[in-house]
């Protein structure tokens, strides 16, 4: 309600989120410039945009939010030519989706585990091109020889673990976090450099924070080191839970990684997925 027909209007989030717009007038060229973000329906923590009333309104009414953590508030203020400004700002509760991690293990054929091995002081991908859909596949909760309610799918990548959610829909704002181990021997990754890193990048733990596909990315590009004189049976394991925000429990660990103001990782407690491979290094 400023005076000027054109104005500069800000739109931002303060707290974990973002704000997109879109014209409401579907191929319409508006008079509208973006100085910060654009028009398209890309969301970013600031948008500004400076032209005629009209042509804002017409973005403002497709303003859409999204968040994560407890609570953000979404600031609008406009400015005019004078410099004179009127701003409101919008308090939003973010509600807590229950969405569930559900881990796939590598089976062959006869949905059967295999064994993998490694000769001594061999470093090897634990997934690469060797993995063929004609002779692999992915199955969910793998327990022993326990065959009941199994669900298959075809390779989803070259990992021997994978991970997906119960509702497809919160694939990219759901970050999970994730811990493998060997009972023999190192781990290591490299050259993923949009994983929050917990541990060194080498070791026998590797934990870190991602979105779902960061994570399958991972899986795809782990190494297994077999030392010298370390010989025998032993495992490949995995575990994963959902980052633990802000007042959805009280943390218990002396090892946190603080992802952010709300939300953070949280290894000590139970983990909602586990699995767990057998090898032998000889």
């Amino acid at each position: 309600d400023v005076d000027d027909d054109i104005i500069k209007v800000i739109a931002k989030v303060i707290g974990q989120g973002k704000v997109s717009v879109v014209d409401s007038i579907i191929g319409y060229n508006s008079d509208a410039l973006f100085m910060k973000g654009d028009g398209s329906g890309g969301f970013h923590e600031t948008i500004t945009i400076k032209g005629r009333i009209g042509a804002i309104n017409r973005y403002l009414q497709n303003l859409t939010f999204k968040g994560k953590g407890k609570k953000c508030i979404i600031s609008i203020e406009a400015i005019d030519y004078a410099g004179d400004s009127q701003s409101v700002e919008v308090p939003i509760q973010i509600l807590e989706v229950e969405v569930d991690i559900v881990l796939w293990m590598l089976v062959d054929a006869s949905i059967t585990q295999p064994l993998f091995i490694f000769e001594e002081e061999e470093s090897r991908l634990l997934g690469g091109d060797w993995l063929r859909n004609d002779i692999y596949m992915e199955a969910r909760d793998v327990d022993g020889d326990k065959h009941q309610n199994r669900i298959v799918r075809p390779l989803s990548g070259q990992s021997i673990f994978s991970f997906s959610l119960s509702d497809p829909v919160m694939l990219t704002s759901v970050y999970i976090c994730t811990e493998y181990s060997v009972g023999i021997g190192l781990l290591s990754i490299e050259n993923e450099s949009n994983l929050s890193f917990v541990s060194k990048r080498v070791g026998t733990h590797l934990r870190f924070r991602g979105t779902i596909d960061e994570v399958n990315r991972a899986g795809e590009h782990i190494v297994y080191h077999a030392q010298p004189g370390a010989t025998g049976n032993s495992y490949i394991e995995i575990k994963a839970s959902k980052e633990v925000c802000e007042g959805a429990q009280t943390l218990t660990t002396s090892e946190i990684y603080n992802s952010g103001p709300m939300c953070r990782c949280d290894f000590e407690i139970s983990p909602e997925v586990h699995g767990k491979v057998d090898m032998i290094i000889r």
